[in-house]
């Protein structure tokens, strides 16, 4: 397995730095924090530069709020100086983590999303009887800080990289030791790399197929409801031993396909899809909240609207539509 040094100093070249803020203040270039950095914009980053290079660069402290979406999530956002550093970061490590992640691993990388993970997860369901499927318990809150480290260290060797890495880790956690903020870039790529260990376990040791990961949102199709059972009880066995993690006891399911499976947001079936009840119930709520006249708002069901097309929902669009849901808009 090749590892990677001298990823540093390039990472934090003035120029990387530069590419950073520009694409931490996208979308965001009129808040507050964000127009106060670029008021004395190379002064900020040569300071910013001095503290990683000198490594005198602390992190500073995250906001925190709470999302009710799916389900509730507590979110850390961090000061934008410091997702500037998150992003140099990102950067630097993507091209030496993403190789090694296996072709069905769909969340938070380029090319794959929601709808390449699901159009996969249909394709298996249509030609297999059962599904299992399964996600892991509070699993930002449950990363193990030193086995993330031990993982990170496979591909990276470089040690003022490795040292950065580990104080972004520790800058907020729900214990000593454990669990990574949600609303990081870095996080997104370093719960890649924690459970891509899994990923090759299924692949290389046990030998699954028609295997879908999304985050950790699991799925595996099967004709076989022995072998599905025995994925469950290694799969369960090697994230508590290895990774420190456990799958949610209520979310672990094996169903035949004909019932239609939940998964992603929809509801998939063999032969269709439909929107999860819930999916539009979150939708109709945000909707009766939110001001119809912003750009803000349309844009977002636009955005939902994409979504909802990967499923049967041309008349649900419509009744959305006649009671007033959302703005009318072309059908997509």
């Amino acid at each position: 397995m090749k590892t990677h040094n001298a990823v540093f100093e390039e990472a934090f070249s003035f120029a990387a730095l530069l590419r950073a803020y520009k694409r931490a203040r996208r979308g965001k270039r009129y808040r507050s924090q964000v127009v106060s950095f670029t008021e004395n914009l190379e002064g900020n980053l040569i300071q910013l530069q001095t503290e990683v290079l000198t490594e005198t660069y602390r992190h500073r402290a995250y906001q925190q709020f709470i999302v009710k979406d799916a389900k509730k999530r507590h979110i850390q956002a961090a000061p934008f100086r410091d997702r500037v550093v998150h992003q140099a970061i990102h950067a630097a490590l993507e091209p030496i983590y993403e190789p090694s992640f296996v072709h069905h691993s769909y969340a938070c990388r380029r090319g794959k999303g929601t709808i390449a993970a699901i159009t996969t997860f249909q394709r298996y369901v249509r030609t297999n009887q059962y599904v299992l499927t399964a996600d892991i318990s509070r699993y930002f809150a449950s990363i193990n800080h030193a086995t993330l480290l031990m993982l990170l260290r496979r591909r990276l060797a470089d040690q003022r990289m490795l040292r950065l890495c580990n104080l972004i880790i520790d800058s907020c956690h729900t214990c000593p030791g454990v669990g990574i903020p949600i609303g990081n870039l870095t996080s997104q790529l370093f719960a890649n790399v924690y459970l891509n260990a899994l990923d090759q376990y299924v692949k290389h040791t046990l030998g699954t197929k028609r295997y879908i990961r999304y985050m950790d949102d699991i799925a595996v199709c099967s004709n076989d409801l022995t072998e599905l059972h025995s994925f469950q009880t290694a799969t369960a066995t090697f994230v508590e031993q290895h990774l420190q993690l456990q799958f949610h006891p209520k979310k672990v399911q094996i169903q035949p396909v004909r019932v239609g499976i939940d998964y992603l947001g929809y509801r998939v079936f063999p032969t269709h899809m439909s929107l999860r009840k819930s999916t539009v119930r979150r939708f109709v709520h945000r909707s009766r909240t939110a001001d119809a006249t912003s750009n803000v708002y349309r844009q977002g069901v636009i955005a939902w609207l994409q979504y909802a097309r990967h499923a049967q929902s041309r008349g649900l669009q419509r009744w959305l539509v006649q009671r007033g849901y959302i703005p009318p808009l072309p059908m997509i």
